[in-house]
């Protein structure tokens, strides 16, 4: 497995940060994905293909016995691999705020799934964290809501780690 990165031409910063941990792993550096009308669409690297990234592919991913497709899931473990620079980055990558709270999108994932990771959330860094039914999503999904009770305490968590170009997501004081 290799794993391809790939941001908005707006979060090259962040995108630049994660190569530094992967550099190693690469042939190329970051390049832009440049559109037919020189438009700029993205700014991505990918990783070579190695046996080493086979344990979490196999973590976060399962082959659907029906299609035969990979579909993302989330481990049942997954409340181990949970500190806060962690949080920050799926919170970069996947996290937005509606100006009383925080919202980790989730909708790929069941209910189930999101049961789970609303539990890992709360017993990991005691948050209070309700699931919202998403209907704007391609198909009925939900979501994870990190209260206004809780917000101050997610900001203090993540806040060390967040790339400056995401400081928008921020709710201060």
């Amino acid at each position: 497995h290799n794993i391809k990165f790939e941001q908005k031409n707006d979060n090259k910063s962040y995108l630049d940060s994660i190569y530094y941990h992967f550099e190693d792993w690469c042939g190329t550096p970051p390049q832009y994905y440049i559109k037919e009308s020189g438009v700029i669409k993205s700014y991505w690297f990918k990783t070579y293909g190695h046996r080493s990234f086979d344990f979490y592919a196999n973590q976060f991913y399962n082959i659907d016995k029906k299609t035969g497709e990979r579909k993302k899931v989330v481990p049942k473990l997954i409340h181990r691999w949970l500190n806060p620079e962690v949080l920050a980055y799926w919170f970069m990558d996947d996290g937005s705020n509606n100006g009383s709270g925080y919202i980790l999108n989730t909708q790929g994932f069941t209910l189930r799934e999101n049961e789970r990771l609303a539990d890992a959330l709360g017993k990991r860094f005691k948050f209070e964290v309700n699931i919202h039914t998403d209907n704007n999503y391609k198909k009925r999904g939900f979501k994870l809501y990190v209260t206004a009770k809780s917000r101050d305490k997610f900001t203090q968590i993540v806040s060390p780690y967040i790339d400056s170009c995401f400081n928008y997501k921020l709710i201060t004081p």
